[in-house]
């Protein structure tokens, strides 16, 4: 499934993007992809882009990556949630990219935002997400959302037919019900499990690495909400260190609302969570073009931004109901 070792061939997106195409080799075959005045609230945490961009849309990957992207949800703010009949929840849409004042140069520059933060289902009714996302309700001082106001929403993602989705079912739609618990260090590890007001109906747990030992060998995935977008997969990024303890670095393309997505890597053929997102460095830098300004997506390498931090699935074992000890690559 997740191996990935990659080669280039010399052909350009359908869409007319004049970029190389990536194909990524996998265990059975190779694919080739193709790749405000909304309200937040919340205190985030920057990210970046590492070398290529290597953000892909969820209808484009592999179909394991697209199964367990079922269970990755967009945590919103509920008030931006409509309900229009019994089994039926419309979500507002934010600002596009062009609103913000991105670059014309940026990929996903015309799909709105929604998305606060990302998590990902730990059982029926638990959610993983980042500590500065959610505020539990005995720390009114603590960054995020108060946990009465955040909704978490599966399938915020475009189509079959590349249309972001608006519309979602009940079985879709969830509320915070009580921060269960985590820990918020701004220089460590920094993760909360929500309980969420009813158990979660045809969505698959994902399955978490509990051991400690974090490997330089794993290649690494993840599925998130990259600047409140339609999620994303980012694939081809590697273990940088290890050594801090409670958290490792990385070099991931993320932005701000990737904190708290799932960083997978493959385990038998399988997709198992190693870590979820907490910080980063800065995800845009300002460009001028005569008299002219944009924000342009920060282009880094380890030694200039530092790394992406994630914090080790291990914190949330005691709540997730499928884990594995030990990781055997494919």
């Amino acid at each position: 499934m997740i191996s990935y070792r990659r080669k280039f061939c010399n052909a350009v997106y359908s869409k007319g993007r004049g970029y190389k195409v990536l194909l990524w080799l996998l265990s059975f075959h190779c694919i080739c992809f193709v790749p405000s005045s909304y309200s937040t609230d919340l205190i985030v945490e920057d990210k970046a882009i590492y070398a290529l961009d290597g953000r892909y849309e969820v209808i484009e990957t592999p179909a394991l990556l697209r199964q367990v992207a079922h269970s990755v949800g967009a945590i919103v703010v509920s008030r931006n949630l409509s309900q229009t009949d019994a089994d039926r929840w419309v979500l507002s849409l934010g600002s596009t990219g062009r609103d913000k004042g991105w670059c014309e140069t940026e990929r996903f520059i015309d799909q709105p935002t929604a998305a606060s933060c990302t998590g990902f289902l730990l059982s029926p009714d638990r959610f993983a997400t980042s500590a500065h996302c959610v505020q539990p309700l005995d720390d009114p001082g603590a960054p995020g959302l108060a946990c009465p106001n955040v909704s978490v929403v599966f399938g915020y993602a475009l189509d079959e037919t590349g249309q972001v989705t608006t519309e979602f079912s009940n079985n879709q739609v969830y509320r915070c019900e009580t921060v269960l618990a985590g820990e918020s260090d701004p220089t460590g590890s920094d993760w909360r499990v929500l309980e969420l007001d009813r158990e979660v109906q045809h969505i698959d747990a994902l399955t978490v690495y509990q051991g400690e030992a974090i490997s330089s060998a794993w290649e690494l995935a993840i599925i998130g909400h990259p600047n409140g977008l339609p999620a994303k997969v980012g694939m081809d990024a590697r273990v940088l260190d290890a050594s801090p303890g409670s958290y490792f670095v990385t070099d991931i393309d993320s932005y701000v609302g990737n904190s708290g997505s799932p960083v997978f890597t493959e385990h038998q053929g399988q997709p198992v969570v190693v870590g979820l997102l907490s910080r980063g460095a800065d995800d845009f830098e300002q460009v001028s073009n005569g008299a002219e300004s944009c924000l342009q997506s920060r282009q880094c390498t380890v030694e200039s931004c530092g790394g992406e931090h994630v914090t080790p699935a291990h914190v949330l074992e005691d709540f997730a109901s499928s884990t594995v000890r030990d990781i055997t690559a494919n």
